[in-house]
């Protein structure tokens, strides 16, 4: 898995986040384009490694995350936590409210079917 992540931060525009599919026991290499194919293609495993097309690259995908992270101004959300979900080739966003501006400006930015929202209280600090 390591070294797919890496290929994939290599290629980020012909590759998105590659994945690990437990149930039938592959490498999931995804794909955005036919150079993203051909380095999926000289890639090999100490496992089954399996080629998908997606549609989203790892560079968009990463755009998102380092985009919406943080306070949303006027729409009084703050985007605490962002990472990849590789296998439904998209991004989680753990915010802290869903306010419906907050959903409009998110549509006009990316692809929303890039994006999965889990409304969860911003983590506070422990006692030492």
């Amino acid at each position: 898995m390591n070294r797919a992540e890496f290929l994939s931060a290599a290629h980020p525009d012909d590759l998105s986040f590659p994945w690990v599919d437990r149930i039938r026991g592959e490498l999931v290499i995804t794909v955005v384009s036919a150079a993203g194919r051909e380095q999926a293609a000289s890639f090999q495993a100490d496992i089954p490694v399996r080629i998908e097309s997606v549609r989203r690259s790892r560079s968009y995908l990463k755009h998102i995350m380092d985009s919406a992270i943080g306070p949303r101004g006027r729409a009084a959300v703050t985007v605490w936590s962002t990472f990849p979900d590789a296998a439904n080739n998209r991004v989680i966003l753990q915010v802290t409210s869903l306010p419906r501006p907050f959903l409009t400006q998110l549509a006009r930015a990316y692809d929303p079917s890039a994006v999965a929202l889990v409304v969860a209280p911003w983590p506070q600090a422990r006692p030492q």
